[in-house]
């Protein structure tokens, strides 16, 4: 079977990629059209964001964010892609499958509230257990695992037991990038996705689409004499400044670097150079005589990086991946697919 591929529809104000997109229930569902016809066999529609530190929301604004979005996209699509409610919260799924979903994305696997699974099995709705240890909120704080792969397949395999006894017929399995993982827990699980998928016994979806470890790996570091200036442009506002990086290219004429200094709330820092400022989380970080050391690729710019991660998750037998930027990512897995299918040739 072709792998599936799962666009990501978030209408939330907050989420680490594309927050705030969306004006209007039409231009979500608008968006989730434009997927299918891109190539998406589903739509996973959230309404509250789960990267780290994100504030939880309430169950009623979480409904009021989700609910028309996909009343009106499951009527529109007539069938032709599954979409699914992306939550942890019983609650909230259910009411996304009253208004048409058909499946399920629980990024905790039912361990935030264990209803949702009766939920799902109760709707003949598919159910997507991830792993996920404490909460969105804090699940970066403390990380520390043995062997990572062991211990994910060994936690993911009792929530996949728990979503077959509570009534679930369809259960897939996200090993969880980026949820409660450093960058090297993250590597091994996509080098080593074939063994969970053994362990588990069930289809397998990765959501590596933009995550920080991409940025991490991709990042914009200045050398000794370099005479060219990153040229950082931004996107969003706040107080009249740019909240995070969009793109580094040389900025003709220059002939140094800038100098970087703290400055902002929660770890923010700011980038001051020849009239430049750049504020936001993902900026560099500071290192002596307050030139930069290191800066985070940001989000938006880690489509190449999510290609080569996509694509090696389907060469490790990944059945389904979910994407920001579904009609690149269709390419990459077809290509994928065909290599690590090739048959032996004389």
């Amino acid at each position: 079977m072709a792998a599936r591929i799962v666009g990501v529809l978030n209408v939330t104000p907050d989420s680490f990629s594309d927050g705030g997109r969306f004006s209007s229930v039409e231009d979500a569902v608008a968006a989730g059209l434009a997927m299918v016809a891109q190539g998406a066999d589903w739509v996973d529609v959230g309404g509250e964001s789960t990267r780290p530190g994100a504030v939880p929301v309430s169950e009623a604004e979480e409904i009021a964010r989700v609910a028309p979005v996909i009343r009106e996209l499951s009527a529109r699509l007539e069938g032709r892609a599954r979409v699914s409610i992306d939550t942890y919260k019983a609650a909230t799924a259910r009411a996304a499958l009253v208004e048409g979903a058909t499946a399920v994305n629980d990024v905790s696997g039912g361990l935030l509230d264990p209803e949702i699974l009766r939920v799902a099995a109760a709707a003949q709705a598919a159910m997507v257990v991830g792993h996920l240890r404490g909460k969105p909120a804090d699940m970066q704080a403390h990380v520390h695992f043995d062997n990572v792969v062991d211990e994910v397949s060994d936690e993911l395999g009792g929530r996949v037991a728990a979503a077959r006894a509570a009534g679930c017929g369809e259960v897939w399995a996200d090993p969880g990038i980026g949820f409660g993982k450093h960058l090297p827990h993250n590597l091994r699980l996509l080098k080593n996705l074939a063994r969970v998928r053994a362990h588990l016994g069930v289809p397998i979806m990765v959501g590596i689409s933009r995550k920080r470890f991409i940025g991490e790996l991709l990042t914009w570091e200045p050398w000794e004499g370099s005479q060219t200036l990153p040229r950082w442009s931004a996107a969003g506002e706040a107080g009249g400044l740019p909240t995070r990086l969009l793109t580094w290219e040389p900025w003709e004429g220059s002939q140094t670097l800038p100098r970087w200094s703290a400055a902002g709330d929660e770890g923010a820092r700011e980038a001051r150079g020849a009239g430049r400022v750049v504020v936001g989380p993902e900026a560099p970080a500071v290192g002596a005589g307050g030139l930069p050391t290191r800066a985070v690729r940001p989000a938006t710019e880690r489509v190449f990086g999510t290609a080569a991660a996509v694509a090696v998750a389907i060469m490790n037998g990944a059945d389904a991946v979910r994407v920001h930027d579904v009609l690149a990512m269709c390419d990459v897995v077809r290509v994928a697919e065909a290599i690590a299918q090739a048959e032996q040739v004389d």
